[in-house]
């Protein structure tokens, strides 16, 4: 599991014989391209190896809503919300793989035993705590105090490497606008950086 390994010094984790026991508890899984498993029910914590996963929940009406993007190496996400507060156990989450995806699986039982033997293990714990915490946090407070223009322009500056890999419906779902609406943004924004362009290129020839 030589990605793991790198996952682990990217972690900061150098105590070999905690890095070998966590790779003894790592599953890694492969699921295919657009496959939707709902692992509400389950009590694992997983970490991407490569690839990408739409994070989503439901709506009476059927409706989809965009709730995270999983595609960093490392980034781990949660199978049951009720984790991270019993106020969330009747929130249904789905996942989606938007492409092939490789995945490290772990029981969470096994996981709170090492935080209890390892103070690295309980830092590390309350670091990616804290970072989920921060992501959604942000997540909402621009979903509610931007226009749709500055929602579209700070997902090019903290996803830039999604614009092209995923179909701009999820994109526009997680930034609470319809598709037609991100549309005329990117349009919109097009059009002002081929204008500015042009005056930049009327300067340099005066």
């Amino acid at each position: 599991m030589a990605k793991l390994s790198q996952i682990l010094d990217s972690y900061g984790i150098s105590d070999e014989y905690l890095r070998m026991k966590i790779t003894s508890l790592a599953d890694p899984i492969t699921v295919r391209k657009h496959t939707t498993f709902d692992i509400s029910g389950s009590v694992s914590l997983y970490v991407l190896e490569d690839g990408i996963i739409r994070a989503y929940t439901c709506e009476e009406d059927g409706t989809e809503i965009t709730t995270n993007f999983v595609y960093r190496r490392g980034q781990p996400f949660y199978s049951n919300a009720s984790m991270l507060s019993p106020r969330m156990a009747g929130v249904r989450v789905y996942n989606e793989t938007l492409t092939e995806s490789h995945l490290y699986r772990f029981e969470i039982n096994e996981i709170m035993d090492l935080i209890q033997m390892y103070p690295a293990m309980l830092e590390l714990a309350r670091s990616l705590i804290n970072d989920w915490f921060a992501i959604q946090w942000e997540h909402t407070h621009i979903l509610y105090a931007y226009s749709a223009k500055e929602r579209y322009e700070w997902f090019l500056e903290s996803y830039p490497d999604l614009l092209s890999k995923i179909s701009h419906k999820y994109i526009a779902s997680f930034l609470n606008m319809t598709p037609v609406t991100m549309s005329h943004v990117r349009r919109t924004i097009n059009e002002e950086n081929s204008d500015s362009d042009q005056e930049e290129e009327t300067a340099e020839n005066e």
